[in-house]
């Protein structure tokens, strides 16, 4: 008696993490009507150009859409977003940012740290100071900041 029990479980919680996962794409797919969902059998290089085109966003899925599809859509887009952030500001916006979440980061310029004794710069890399590539902060220097540090 107690091994159908057993058996019964696992079967029975299947269908309910289905039905949470077809849940959470219905619920996507609300807020994000503008997003066409494309079987990858109907997917076509000249129907993507025309998509691109149209600056049509989309996801292409094999046989069933899946929240891993949307997951990947999803990092692509904020790719995108910071991309055209960068293109058109120049990354002001990052940096500005960066800035106001690490107030307490020493910002040096590299005339400034070449100039500086010895004695100073070892001072400086040991207090973990932003070291910038030339006389400017730049999305570059906090890129190289953030990996060492």
């Amino acid at each position: 008696m107690n091994i159908k029990i057993l058996l019964v479980f696992p079967l029975s919680f299947f269908p309910i993490l289905g039905f949470s996962q077809n849940q959470q794409i219905s619920d996507w797919q609300k807020v994000n009507q503008n997003v066409i969902l494309i079987e990858s059998r109907d997917f076509t290089p000249a129907f993507e150009e025309q998509l691109i085109a149209l600056k049509q966003d989309f996801i292409v899925y094999t046989d069933e859409i899946s929240m891993n599809d949307i997951n990947r859509f999803e990092s692509k887009s904020n790719e995108k977003t910071t991309a055209n952030l960068l293109k058109n500001d120049g990354g002001n916006q990052i940096i500005k940012d960066w800035l106001g979440q690490n107030p307490n980061v020493k910002i040096i310029s590299r005339t400034d740290f070449e100039n500086a004794s010895t004695e100073k710069q070892n001072s400086l890399i040991n207090n973990d100071a932003l070291i910038l590539i030339g006389d400017k902060l730049t999305t570059t220097d906090i890129e190289n900041y953030e990996t060492t540090h």
